[in-house]
């Protein structure tokens, strides 16, 4: 078989040069396409309105929460937790009475509770000078970074006849011994509307234990000298992710004897405590680990069960558990922004700085921070009491919960970013998450926490409790001119009626946005993260200007390809149908030459694909990156797509063979029609070319593909300028329409002329007889060339009425009108199919002419 194969070959050179540039044109096009614009891989225009719906349509804000990202109409991440309060209650009813209002769900974020956990209870008894080392870190992607810690020095056996605050500024250390370890959580208190929020979001439906929340009747809890007693609905699990370490040591200081007490006094007074204290070793006594997860879940239960008792009365049975807190110790505060270069300008068009800034700590002392965040003192503080009425979960809520498409404003989404750069600026691979650390001046805002009602929210507030206000539209379902005139009217009344500052949330887009994240205070250096920001005011031109992308390139050149191999596989067989019918005749078997087609097919895919690796390693080898293995399955997987559909015509034509056609002549068509009566050149190739019409009609359709493709670029070169806007999965991207949409046309265009060229070929091969005839009988070359130039015009012709038309009824189905316009602009690109059509028959028109004339018969 293979031998045959190697002879039939080269019995039919010509043929062969044919299939090879086709192989390297095939090979060379996948290899293109997936070997150096696979981050460019779009999906369909759809996953627009698909993924990109809020579950609100416009947010309402304070004046004076503007950022200064706004100017570029970018917003960044669930910014609405870092606004506190200033908008009132009188405000909040004027936007519900606005026409067309459905819903406005207010978001009063009050603040940080500080909440003290005790893990476990110690009694030490053995002499000396202890520590207690804290630490809190955060896991972000394979490092973990540091978010704070302390040391806490005291001393067991010894008081020296003062006070506890007197023992530790004269020596560094506390003369009480320690004997619990805790630790301080803060979670964000976040007042609601719950009427409201149950018809935003489905908040009622998704309580998993207790009731919904309500205005409290009554206290029922123990907690007295309170400022507020807020009903609560708590989280059914933490958005943090922290662990916390505490190590207990005994320090290395004698310190048992009345002599060595004394010595070591001395010694921390006249060579410094502090440092002292510090660089001195210790034996480990004991240590405790912790997960933020733990705590939280000690803090519901403690909260729902009412256990906030001094330290003195707890359980230890109960540890870890609350003993104290509920107060609100910070008030939330923003970030404060600089626009900086970006590192990666075609990647991330907008880059900005993180400003550090002062703010207070809760010793009263100030520190660099990533937030202006204050520590409110006892003078400001608030002591608050709980009770618990259920609990719910977020997953349960009716948002979106797709990390990777859901829009970034969601109250109860928790805030992501990914470190795609190091603190030197080199991209990391692979990239890291990064998560909330929960603190109150943290670069992610946490999740909220603790629900309460606005009520509750408004007794803890100065007048304007409302951080922002959530507003659904009336009748606003898709994104369309209509329903963007609908929610401009609805703000602006809003604005008008109130003074407040309005953004349209539907029809926002994601823009991917990196920040780089300074070190501050004791939070270490982070680098460069990535963010999905809210480009405002994009999304209904995304929706109308969305155009085909990458999928649709590799879907026309895979489907010219197929064409291409499936007509050049039935050039090949028609030129061969003799020789089978000879090997019919002579014994073989129809499965045989079945058997040798597909061998055929699958040894020019084999060729393409290790033509394709090679060009890819190349690719690779000049770029200096890894061989990407993903794009090499995808080419051979698309060449054994397309060689092996390219044979399934010669396949089931081979089965129609019948032995007896060994000693046939001539025409193999048994059947023969005209539609238009011959009366010249163009009516004879106009004949010639309708009889074979299921033949033609490959070239037609490899012609048409690229030609609505092209068609559609062009119109959007003009139109959008070369840019082209779709979605990609976790986030949207604009990719100019450039080299590789016209290369692959391109590519497309040259197997097209190829196919065309095929059959026109066969088409004079099959007429040699009728051709040799009329040069006898006088018809000049130029004739006989230009009877075969009109057929490939004819193709041409019809491939350039079927593509042009498929264009316009593309963008027809994507902008839902007719482009009027640029209808002459997408007009003349019906001359390029035609132009290709004659291309296509150039070659078979020379082959006419220098037929022998003892070819007639």
């Amino acid at each position: 078989m293979f031998h045959y194969l190697w002879k039939s070959w080269k019995q039919h050179k010509e043929r062969l040069i044919l299939m090879l540039i086709g192989m390297l044109v095939i090979s060379g096009g996948l290899s293109y396409l997936f070997g150096l614009s696979k981050a460019q891989d779009l999906t369909v225009t759809e996953e627009l309105q698909k993924r990109w719906k809020s579950s609100y349509d416009i947010v309402v804000r304070p004046p004076g929460s503007q950022s200064m990202t706004e100017e570029d109409e970018l917003l960044e991440p669930n910014f609405l937790n870092g606004i506190h309060g200033g908008i009132t209650l009188d405000q909040y009813e004027q936007i519900k009475s606005v026409a067309d209002v459905e819903t406005a769900a207010p978001v009063a974020v009050i603040g940080y509770s500080n909440m003290n956990i005790m893990l476990d209870e110690f009694e030490l008894e053995e002499p000396g000078i202890y520590k207690i080392s804290s630490k809190e870190s955060t896991e972000q992607g394979d490092q973990s970074i540091g978010i704070n810690s302390y040391e806490h020095y005291f001393s067991v056996g010894w008081t020296g006849g003062m006070s506890n605050l007197e023992s530790n500024e004269k020596y560094g250390f506390y003369n009480t011994p320690s004997t619990y370890v805790r630790q301080s959580i803060e979670p964000l208190i976040v007042g609601i509307d719950p009427e409201q929020e149950a018809r935003l979001v489905g908040l009622d439906e998704a309580i998993v234990e207790g009731d919904y929340l309500d205005a409290l009747s009554e206290y029922e809890g123990s907690r007295q000298d309170v400022d507020a007693v807020l009903p609560v609905l708590l989280r059914n699990d933490t958005s943090e992710q922290n662990t916390f370490t505490h190590k207990l040591e005994k320090l290395d200081l004698p310190f048992e004897s009345d002599a060595e007490i004394e010595e070591t006094l001395k010694q921390l007074e006249e060579n410094g405590k502090q440092e002292l204290l510090a660089e001195t070793k210790g034996n480990t006594v004991e240590r405790w680990d912790a997960e933020s997860r733990d705590l939280y879940q000690a803090l519901k239960e403690s909260i729902v069960n009412d256990r906030y008792f001094e330290q003195d009365q707890t359980d230890p049975e109960s540890l870890p558990m609350a003993v104290g807190g509920g107060f609100i110790n910070y008030f939330p505060a923003s970030l404060s922004y600089e626009k900086v270069e970006s590192p990666y300008p075609e990647r991330w068009p907008f880059a900005y700085g993180i400003e550090p800034t002062e703010a207070t700590t809760f010793d009263g002392e100030s520190t660099n921070a990533l937030r202006d965040i204050e520590y409110l003192g006892s003078e400001r503080i608030k002591r608050l009491a709980y009770q618990s009425v259920g609990t719910y979960d977020p997953a349960l809520l009716q948002v979106s919960k797709d990390p990777l498409n859901n829009l970034p404003l969601e109250t109860y989404r928790l805030p992501t970013a990914d470190l795609v750069l190091g603190e030197d600026g080199e991209p990391l691979n692979p990239v890291p998450e990064v998560k909330t650390t929960g603190e109150p001046d943290s670069f992610l805002t946490p999740a909220p926490t603790v629900l309460t009602t606005l009520e509750a929210a408004a007794q803890l507030s100065d007048g304007a409790p409302i951080s922002a206000i959530r507003v659904k539209v009336e009748g606003i379902e898709t994104l369309s001119t209509e329903s963007q005139e609908v929610l401009d009217q609805v703000a602006s009344d809003i604005e008008s009626e109130t003074g407040l500052i309005t953004d349209i949330t539907l029809g926002s887009s994601p823009q991917p946005t990196v920040v780089h994240v300074p070190g501050a205070g004791e939070m270490e250096e982070l680098g460069w993260v990535e963010q999905p920001w809210i480009k405002l005011g994009t999304a209904i031109n995304i929706f109308n200007e969305t155009k085909l992308g990458f999928s649709g390139v590799v879907i026309g050149l895979v489907a010219v390809g197929i064409i291409y191999v499936l007509s050049t596989n039935l050039i090949l067989s028609l030129r061969r149908r003799k020789e089978f019918a000879i090997l019919l005749s002579l014994g073989w078997r129809v499965k045989d030459l079945l058997k040798m087609v597909v061998v055929e097919a699958a040894l020019m895919s084999l060729a393409v694909i290790g033509i394709s690796f090679l060009t890819l390693f190349l690719f690779f080898v000049r770029d200096g990156v890894a061989f990407d293995a993903a794009s090499f399955i995808q080419i051979a997987v698309f060449a054994i797509v397309i060689y092996l559909i390219g044979a399934l015509w010669p396949a089931y034509f081979i089965r129609k063979i019948k032995p007896y056609e060994a000693i046939r002549i001539g025409e193999i068509a048994t059947k023969s029609s005209r539609i238009v009566q011959v009366k010249g050149l163009i009516t004879m190739a106009f004949g010639h070319f309708f009889s074979k019409i299921k033949r033609n009609l490959l070239s037609v359709l490899a012609i048409a593909i690229p030609t609505v493709l092209l068609s559609f670029f062009i119109f959007v070169t003009f139109r959008m300028q070369g840019v082209l806007y779709t979605t990609m999965l976790g986030q949207y991207i604009s990719v100019e329409i450039s080299s590789i949409h016209y290369i692959s046309m391109g590519v497309a265009a040259v197997l097209s002329i190829l196919t065309t060229m095929e059959l026109i070929w066969q088409n004079v091969t099959d007429r040699k007889e009728e051709i040799t005839l009329l040069r006898s009988l006088g018809w000049k070359n130029r004739y006989t060339r230009l009877m075969v130039y009109w057929e490939g015009a004819f193709v041409g012709l019809l491939a350039a009425i079927i593509g042009l038309g498929g264009a316009f009824a593309l963008i027809w189905g994507l902008y839902q009108q007719f482009p009027v316009d640029y209808i002459g602009t997408i007009t003349l690109t019906g001359l390029i199919p035609v132009l290709m059509g004659i291309i296509g028959s150039l070659i078979p028109g020379e082959i006419a002419v220098r037929m022998k004339l003892n070819g007639m018969k």
